[in-house]
């Protein structure tokens, strides 16, 4: 019995346990953060859903106008628990129109969803990328860019200068510390990057052919009548 209260003891004390005992904070953080996701969602992302349907339920079919009105409503705020995006009707009908192509996923669409506006004379939404996006995403990689080095930087002083495996862990919880920052203060960069790229993807494929199912409605105005333009421009065979 007292060689095994040894034992325990020196592997207690023993530097690597620290690691041990880092791993098990850590994956007991994300657990909690996870708990603390879902006690959100419940209580306060799906409440104003559950809210509208219950005043839904309680309006007559005869107040049209008002049960119009909480349709609609209940409609958006289901696009806004499934997406992540608060918009308006014309705004879900472009997202929506775009997800149906199966080419991006969730996250990728709330990013697209920063640079979709509408104008006062357009009918509908289009990507627009401004200077002042672009000043943005600048600074978000830059800001990215110093986040990752300071934490290869971080790891590897804390790791050198400080006993081991002290220096590895705190060097360890330094650099995951400073990446999930970079993940944050990258959020302009990455959303422009992704609207490009997305602008890019509709344009081209608008090139290829115009009779794209959903095609008309998720292409920005000024592709749909650039593409019409070269269609009745373009010569007739002989």
């Amino acid at each position: 019995m007292e060689a095994l209260l040894q034992q325990a003891q020196s592997v207690l004390g023993s530097g690597y346990s620290v690691l041990a005992i880092a791993a098990l904070v850590f994956a007991k953080t994300i657990s909690t953060l996870g708990s603390a996701f879902d006690f959100h969602d419940k209580n306060f992302v799906q409440k104003r859903f559950k809210r509208l349907n219950e005043l839904r339920a309680s309006v007559k079919k005869d107040h049209r106008p008002l049960a119009q009105y909480l349709d609609d409503a209940i409609e958006l705020e289901a696009f806004r628990v499934a997406s992540g995006v608060t918009a308006g009707k014309q705004k879900m009908d472009f997202l929506i129109g775009i997800a149906s192509l199966g080419l991006w996923d969730r996250t990728q669409l709330r990013w697209l969803a920063k640079h979709i506006e509408q104008g006062p004379q357009d009918t509908t939404p289009s990507i627009r990328i401004t200077r002042l996006d672009w000043v943005g995403a600048a600074i978000g990689l830059v800001s990215l860019s110093y986040c990752i080095l300071a934490g290869i930087f971080f790891f590897a002083y804390l790791s050198f200068t400080m006993p081991m495996p002290y220096g590895m862990a705190l060097g360890l919880l330094a650099f995951v510390a400073l990446i999930f920052l970079a993940r944050l203060l990258g959020e302009d960069f990455y959303s422009a990057m992704c609207a490009r790229n997305i602008r890019k993807r509709l344009e081209s494929r608008a090139a290829i052919t115009s009779h794209e199912p959903c095609l008309s409605e998720v292409l920005p105005n000024d592709f749909r009548e650039e593409r019409e333009t070269e269609l009745s421009t373009a010569p007739e065979p002989q």
